[in-house]
This record gives C-alpha cells, sequence and structure tokens, in this order.
C-alpha cells in the first residue's frame, strides 16, 4: 500500500518547546549542559583572527561517527528518554528533529516508522557512511576553534548536545530532540555554520550583514537551498541566533558574522528567494499532512512501516524485514520500557 503525501498552500507556525536537555559524550548520555560551550569570535588581531583561521588542518587524523548496519540513530535520545521516566510518557511520535526538518523542505530521505504499546517511533536510516571527512571534520573544526581555540583537537564528531523539544501536530503529541552547536555570551542557542564563497569574499572587517549576504548569493549558487535548510533547522530547534563562518577554496575563514534568524535571515530570504521562501511557510501544512497519513496507516496490526519524502508511506511485507527494523531503531532497555 503507497500513499502519496499531499502539499497545499502556505501554513507556518509549527515550533517547539524545550522541555529537557542531554549532553552525549560517545554515548554517555546525562541530561546535562556538559557538552554545550560558550563561543567567541576571535578579534583580528589574535592568532585566529579570520584570514589565519584554517579549519582544514588536522584532519588526516579524524574519525568520523558512522552508525553500523544494527546501530539505532534514536539510541542517545531514547537514553535521554529513559531518564526522564514518566516525563516522556504522555507522549504519542517519538521522533529526531531531521523529521520535521526534511518533511518541511521535501528532502528526498527515508524514515523508519514503527509502532509499540500505542507510540509512533520515527527513526532516521542515514547512517553517515560515505560522507566526505574533510568536509565533515572542516566544520566541526570550526565548532572547536570557535569554542576552545586550538588547545583542543578535532578526534570526532561523538560528543553532542541536544534540546528535547514537544510539539502538537494535528492534535498528536510529539517529542524530539536536535542539536545545539553552542550558546553565545548571552547563553542564547546558537548554530554555527561555514560556507563556501567562491568570487566576492566579504572582507573580515566587512560588518554589514546584508552587503554579506548578498554576497554570499553571488558567490555561492546554492546559498537559497542552504538559506532554506538553516532557516528550518532553526526552526524546530529553536534558535534565533546564527554564526555564519565564510570561507574560501582553501578552508581559509575570510568572515565570521553573527545573524538574527528573524531580523537579518529571513528578510533577506523572503525577498531573495521567494519560491524557496514559500516552501518554508508550508513547513506546518506538510508535516501535518504526512502525520495525517502516518496515524490513519500505522497501528498495531500494521506497526512497521517506510516513509519516503517525496514518494509516500508503504509497509512491509517480510517479517524478517520488519524484525531487523524493530531491533535496529530500540535499544533493548528503550523496548523493555515500552512493552
Amino acid at each position: 500500500m503507497e500513499i502519496q503525501p499531499e502539499y497545499n498552500k502556505p501554513s507556518r507556525g509549527l515550533q517547539g518547546s524545550e522541555i529537557a536537555f542531554f549532553s552525549d559524550s560517545a554515548g554517555d548520555v546525562t541530561l546535562t549542559k556538559d557538552n554545550l560551550y560558550t563561543y567567541s569570535i576571535p578579534p583580528a588581531n589574535s592568532s585566529l583572527c579570520p584570514f589565519g583561521l584554517n579549519t582544514n588542518l588536522g584532519y588526516k587524523g579524524y574519525q568520523p561517527k558512522v552508525y553500523k548496519p544494527r546501530e539505532s540513530t534514536l539510541g542517545n535520545f531514547e537514553k535521554a528518554l529513559l531518564e526522564l521516566g514518566s516525563k516522556a510518557n504522555e507522549y504519542k511520535v517519538i521522533a529526531p528533529s531531521s523529521f520535521f526538518q526534511y518533511v518541511s523542505t521535501l528532502k528526498t530521505s527515508e524514515f523508519n516508522i514503527i509502532y509499540i504499546n500505542r507510540k509512533i517511533i520515527i527513526a532516521n536510516t542515514e547512517t553517515r557512511a560515505g560522507q566526505n571527512p574533510k568536509m565533515s571534520y572542516s566544520g566541526i573544526r570550526f565548532e572547536d576553534l570557535l569554542c576552545h581555540g586550538t588547545r583542543k583537537k578535532t578526534l570526532n564528531n561523538y560528543n553532542l548536545y541536544q534540546t528535547i523539544r514537544t510539539v502538537s501536530v494535528n492534535g498528536i503529541k510529539c517529542i524530539y530532540c536536535a542539536e545545539v552547536d553552542a550558546v553565545n555570551s548571552s547563553g542564547e542557542y546558537t548554530e554555527i555554520k561555514m560556507i563556501l564563497c567562491r568570487n566576492s569574499i566579504p572582507h573580515a572587517k566587512t560588518t554589514n550583514k546584508r552587503n554579506i549576504l548578498k554576497m554570499l548569493h553571488s558567490g555561492n549558487k546554492y546559498f537559497d537551498s542552504f538559506l532554506l535548510r538553516l532557516i528550518t533547522q532553526c526552526q524546530f530547534s529553536g534558535i534565533n541566533n546564527v554564526l555564519i563562518g565564510v570561507r574560501d577554496a582553501s578552508f581559509n575563514i575570510r568572515n565570521i558574522t553573527e545573524f538574527s534568524v528573524s531580523d537579518d535571515l529571513l528578510p533577506f530570504f523572503k525577498h531573495t528567494y521567494p519560491a524557496h521562501y514559500q516552501l518554508f511557510e508550508s513547513s506546518s501544512t506538510n508535516i501535518s499532512n504526512v502525520m495525517k497519513r502516518i496515524k490513519q496507516l500505522v497501528d498495531q496490526n500494521r506497526p512497521v512501516w517506510k516513509l519516503h519524502i517525496r514518494s509516500g508511506v508503504y509497509t512491509l511485507e517480510e517479517a524478517k524485514q520488519k524484525q531487523d527494523i524493530f531491533d535496529t531503531v530500540l535499544i533493548p532497555e528503550f523496548k523493555r520500557m515500552l512493552v
């Protein structure tokens, strides 16, 4: 059985609220802020001034986190939910924030969906296999340099801080987790991004935010998609403060600027990329329609499904396929709690 999702007129406004958070240190999950760091933008006369900041140095020793074939992409979130206990029991849907982000932007992607004890659990099937180590490293290295300076080596992408958030979709109470990169000096959650600009690279001393965005518009042909993904990600992470590092082809940072999503990025995005902005405005409608399909189809008699963002929801027929998905999505201790 396959159901096509419907994508209708704009209707924005679906946003979650934080109820908890957790730090993940290579699988050691605690309901703390241990892995949430304050960043600082290096002054021009420091050893980390923009023209001297290269995010590619040291990548050959980098070992990115890749999920094993039977490892749950939700495992650490499930560990956090176990620690939350009864506080998490009232939610019908458990998911990563990528589910809401990818449905919002119609990104071609696949999710596993299972039904167990009146709960719907949605898990990403991406394992990070095949990622470009240099690109993965450079982004994480940029974050480390801002938060720790050169004293900390970037060895992997295992240690994360995540916000646990809730949202209601069509009356269905959902709980999900979203990664947060850092906080600014005022304690605001901040998303840190790095982007290539091939021409018209803003100088380190350029401070006019709109001019920087215009330069990125002319210097990166994918800037429209970059902004769509960034703004949507921030929407579901509860983030309004964004720091963008502009790099050249040699991975040297040429400009570091903070932006407000609401005051800087959204107005520019709406004016410059109206078609992409309309897709962003449609996010809550897209999610509502997909959730409606999931609720209609998934129950105890049909407990295992696949969701393809662009093609629909379909069930699996083979018993082994179903059991493999159950065993992959649910870590044993979380499964015992649910059953």
